[in-house]
């Protein structure tokens, strides 16, 4: 690829990254009762979409609520995480690093997943830590990264960049 093309990716990656690190900071310093009126909020907007094109009423029983709240919200987020990571360090090393591409990833991943749950949400009112929200965190992270690496692997070997 060209010299261009890597230092747009970088650009774009790294400033899809940044804001992503930004809004879950955001995300995790809110009240306990602000996140769960946005779990809400977005499990509504879940509903509406589901009836719209289905035309049948989904469940709104706890299961629903936490499958929005610990599946989406931990999960889900972790996973785009980790995806747009893959790709940003992906473009900042050298096919040659990539043992240093796959350290400063993880890494950094697993300090985010620790500063979010242990630290922030500490600070944040009605919030408190959770060894089962980092279990999904870093299985959301965890699943992107052996995904993409799986496929990057693949392109790799079948495209030879």
């Amino acid at each position: 690829m060209s010299k261009k093309i890597y230092f747009f990716s970088r650009i774009i990656f790294g400033s899809i990254y940044i804001f992503l690190l930004f809004f879950f900071s955001y995300e995790s310093l809110k009240d306990g009762k602000v996140s769960a009126n946005s779990s809400n909020t977005f499990r509504l907007l879940l509903s509406v979409l589901f009836y719209l094109i289905f035309k049948k009423k989904l469940p709104c029983d706890l299961s629903f609520k936490i499958f929005v709240r610990k599946g989406i919200g931990h999960f889900g987020y972790f996973f785009l995480l980790g995806s747009i990571s893959f790709y940003f360090y992906l473009s900042v090393f050298k096919k040659k690093t990539f043992p240093i591409f796959l350290f400063f990833h993880v890494g950094s991943g697993m300090i985010f997943i620790f500063l979010t749950e242990f630290l922030f949400q500490n600070i944040a009112v009605h919030r408190f830590p959770s060894f089962s929200d980092v279990a999904l965190d870093s299985s959301g992270f965890f699943l992107a990264t052996l995904l993409f690496l799986f496929f990057f692997l693949i392109l790799k070997k079948r495209w030879k960049f």
